[in-house]
C-alpha cells in the first residue's frame, strides 16, 4: 500500500486548550492519550485522496473507515485496475507523491529526493530511485516496499 495523494483538499489550523476558567489552577492529566493544548492542522470535510493497494487476489474493504487522532469518518471508493506491470529487473524511476524512507530503503537505491517535515518523522517526495516497480497507467510505485524494525 502506497501513502496517499492529494486529489483535492482544504484544511484549518486551529490553536486550542482544554482549560479550567481559573486561571492559576494546573491543569490534570487526562485519563486518555488527548492533548490537553495544542495547534491542530484538520483537513476539511469533501477532501479527496487516492493510495494504491495491490493485491493477486480481490480483496474485500469496508466502506468507510476512521482516521487520524480524532478518529475522522472517511468514505473508501474502490476504483479497480486490471493493467499492472511489474518490473522484472531495477529500473531508474521517480516517485513523485509523499513516502515513508522507512519504507523504501531497505528494498531500493534512493538517488535524491525533496523532504517534507513531518514530526515525528519526516516524508520523502520527487524520489528518484533504482529498484522494482509496478507501472500503473503512466505511474511507476515502488515494489516490494517494506518497514524493518530492531526487535529488542
Amino acid at each position: 500500500m502506497t501513502p496517499a495523494r492529494s486529489l483535492s483538499h482544504s484544511s484549518t489550523l486551529n490553536t486550542w486548550k482544554y482549560a479550567n476558567n481559573n486561571y492559576h489552577v494546573e491543569m490534570e492529566k487526562t485519563q486518555k492519550n488527548i492533548p490537553s493544548f495544542g495547534r491542530t492542522k484538520e483537513i476539511g470535510p469533501e477532501s479527496k485522496f487516492e493510495f494504491f493497494i495491490i493485491s493477486e487476489k480481490p480483496l474485500k474493504l469496508a466502506k468507510w473507515v476512521r482516521l487520524g487522532k480524532w478518529m475522522s469518518k472517511a468514505a473508501v471508493e474502490i476504483v479497480e485496475q486490471k493493467e499492472v506491470k511489474r518490473s522484472l529487473s531495477e529500473t531508474d524511476f521517480i516517485f513523485p507523491y509523499l513516502l515513508n524512507p522507512l519504507d523504501v530503503m531497505f528494498s531500493h537505491q534512493v538517488i535524491s529526493y525533496d523532504v517534507v517535515n513531518m514530526p515525528p518523522l519526516s516524508l520523502i517526495q520527487n524520489v528518484k530511485m533504482l529498484g522494482r516497480c509496478y507501472d500503473f497507467d503512466q505511474l511507476k510505485i515502488p515494489a516490494c516496499m517494506e518497514y524493518r524494525f530492531r526487535a529488542d
